[in-house]
């Protein structure tokens, strides 16, 4: 059956499937912030796997993003590392967090 599928499609096991639907995310009204909230029992998956999220950004802020050379990326307050404004397009910026249930936070850091 999994045979038919497109060899791009990715599947989920109930547990991960789950865990994303019990995630609370919240944003802050100040820059572009996320908190993610992964608690037990339902976000159980998270406890040993990473996750990833993706954001769709808007052209007007797309726009203003492309005019600095690179912005910073912040996990759980840790720098870890630039994205490169310059090759921001339709696609969506994957937001990548590290395994572990509780809180996580991902914060784009503009210049």
């Amino acid at each position: 059956m999994f045979d038919a599928l497109p060899k791009d499609t990715m599947t989920l096991s109930m547990n991960h499937y789950i865990g994303i639907l019990h995630t609370q995310v919240t944003s802050s009204r100040e820059g572009i912030e996320f908190g993610f909230q992964y608690e037990e029992p339902y976000g159980a998956y998270f406890r040993n796997h990473s996750s990833t999220w993706r954001l769709l950004l808007a052209d007007p802020l797309l726009d203003k993003m492309r005019q600095s050379p690179a912005e910073n990326i912040i996990v759980d307050g840790r720098t870890v590392g630039p994205i490169n404004t310059s090759r921001l397009s339709a696609k969506p910026v994957l937001i990548t967090l590290p395994a572990g249930t509780g809180n996580h936070t991902w914060k784009l850091k503009i210049n």
